[in-house]
Parts: C-alpha cells; sequence; structure tokens
C-alpha cells in the first residue's frame, strides 16, 4: 500500500515537473541588452543596405558596451 502511494506521489511530481518546465523555459530565452540591441538594430539596416562602414562603426559601438550578457557577445560575434 505504502509503496503504491509512493509510486503514484513520484508519478504525480513527475507529470507536474513536466507541464511546468516549457513555461521555465520560455522564461529564460537569451535576450540581449538594451544597450547593445539600440547599437545592433541600426548596424543591421546598415547591412541589408549594404552600408557596410556604417555597420561596421555599430557594431564596433555594440563591442564597447560595457557589462555585456553573455547573449550580446554572441550576436556581436555573429554580426562581425
Amino acid at each position: 500500500m505504502k509503496v503504491t502511494a509512493s509510486i503514484a506521489g513520484a508519478v504525480l511530481g513527475a507529470a507536474l515537473l513536466s507541464l511546468t518546465a516549457p513555461a521555465t523555459a520560455a522564461e529564460k530565452k537569451p535576450a540581449n541588452s538594451p544597450k547593445v540591441a539600440a547599437a545592433l538594430k541600426p548596424a543591421q539596416e546598415a547591412m541589408q543596405a549594404k552600408k557596410w562602414q556604417e555597420a561596421l562603426a555599430k557594431i564596433r559601438e555594440a563591442q564597447a558596451v560595457p557589462d555585456k550578457n553573455s547573449f550580446d557577445v554572441y550576436v556581436i560575434h555573429e554580426f562581425s
């Protein structure tokens, strides 16, 4: 009887965790910091217009932003 209750509790707990896992994964979506995003948006637009010098200047602005998070660094490297 106790074993059945333990198994049922474990199954219920696993089911509840599986329901909450997608919500926590969505909350941890990587994002650029506002200062880096403000520099990279014009860089992206300049790249689309093939204004390479302007794009490079904006990328360098993004590189100069202090306290970048790891996703900022990743995106800046993808741009350059």
